[in-house]
């Protein structure tokens, strides 16, 4: 039920804010089932993305029989405007980022936008498909995570 979701949920942030507490973001704030984090490169963003990934993996939370909680993400990388510390930020890359974990992203995806790709200095340290994808009418490259 929903209260059993909300104990997980809750059990999930946890997990995600001690792995960023070790992770030195920006900041990063939660939004119901959302957590958004800044990071100073895109390379930072995906080793805690990683790190979170794997931890909230690790605990196995269970949702309903076999299932268990998992995490998908989005990462893309550029000038944001902040509203402010309760409000957060906006840009074009925070919305790429949004679609990439919300809309086309599943259990345990980790997709970078192109911006957030082409930052990154270990490119050939990681396995990455490029893909094209499509959100309201817009295409734009994106790369997820083997």
């Amino acid at each position: 039920g929903i209260v059993h979701f909300l104990t997980q949920l809750a059990k999930a942030r946890l997990i995600t804010e001690q792995v960023l507490g070790k992770a030195n973001p920006i900041s990063f704030v939660f939004h119901a089932d959302n957590c958004f984090a800044f990071f100073t490169s895109a390379e930072d963003a995906l080793i805690a993305g990683m790190n979170i990934r794997d931890a909230i993996n690790h605990a196995a939370l269970p949702l309903t029989g076999d299932e268990k909680y998992g995490v998908s993400m989005g990462i893309g990388f550029g000038r944001l405007l902040s509203a402010g510390p309760k409000d957060g930020y906006f840009g074009d890359e925070m919305n790429i980022a949004s679609k990439l974990g919300e809309d086309l992203g599943s259990r345990d995806d980790i997709f970078l936008s192109e911006a957030a790709h082409a930052t990154l200095s270990s490119k050939d340290q990681y396995g990455f498909e490029q893909f094209l994808g499509q959100v309201s009418g817009a295409e734009f490259t994106y790369y997820r995570l083997k």
